[in-house]
């Protein structure tokens, strides 16, 4: 499974790889901690790419930020995106670099999306994990059959174990942009090939970072 595609697109797109991502993985709950969050992505340059709310449990907001270097976040509060009422926790849950995006008004799947999954390695892991899972490829054709059109593409960062970062899994977003709830969702990738369903979302919709990148 090639999961550098996106870092190649990216590079092609003008936007670098950074390895460091500053803020950390956790929670920040009171407005006092949550306006300090909100203080250190600002400083970083961090603006929505996509924003939706995560289905099931709260139904919380779930946002996508990045900078102009392609770094972002995944960030979710403990309020609803569109309720009107701010958040007074947000977690830091993913950290990711190389970011790109797609126009999911567009039919077609972005080269990036498609990694060359090898079925026979991919395919009995599938079979072991069971519900959620899937063989990268032939589920970016199914969703995008489906209505469901890639809209985001990173590469996860995770701990070291030396206090620094390394390459994860390769993250995909896509949504409907035909559904009236605009649903979705996040899933990972890693180099066998298996795709993993993260969660499911609605009302998503693209931030002034994707904006900003599909103009180019």
């Amino acid at each position: 499974m090639k999961i550098i595609a996106v870092v190649a697109l990216a590079a092609g797109l003008g936007v670098s790889a950074p390895t460091s991502a500053k803020i950390e993985l956790k929670c920040y709950e009171g407005a006092a901690a949550v306006a300090q969050l909100k203080a250190e992505l600002k400083a970083e340059g961090q603006q929505a790419i996509l924003v939706g709310n995560r289905t099931g449990g709260n139904w919380n907001v779930n946002l996508f930020t990045a900078d102009t270097s392609g770094i972002g976040y995944n960030i979710e509060g403990n309020q609803r995106f569109g309720s009107g009422v701010e958040s007074t926790t947000l977690c830091v849950r993913t950290k990711f670099r190389s970011v790109v995006v797609n126009d999911v008004s567009k039919p077609g799947i972005p080269p990036w999306a498609l990694g060359d999954s090898d079925p026979t390695i991919a395919g009995p892991i599938v079979k072991k994990l069971g519900y959620g899972t899937g063989i990268h490829d032939d589920t970016v054709r199914t969703g995008e059959r489906n209505g469901f059109r890639v809209a985001l593409g990173a590469i996860a960062l995770t701990d070291d174990g030396k206090g620094g970062e390394r390459t994860g899994p390769l993250m995909l977003v896509d949504f409907s942009p035909s559904d009236p709830k605009h649903g979705g969702g996040m899933s990972i990738t890693g180099t066998d090939g298996v795709r993993k369903d993260l969660f499911d979302m609605i009302d998503v919709q693209y931030g002034p970072r994707a904006l900003e990148l599909l103009k180019r």
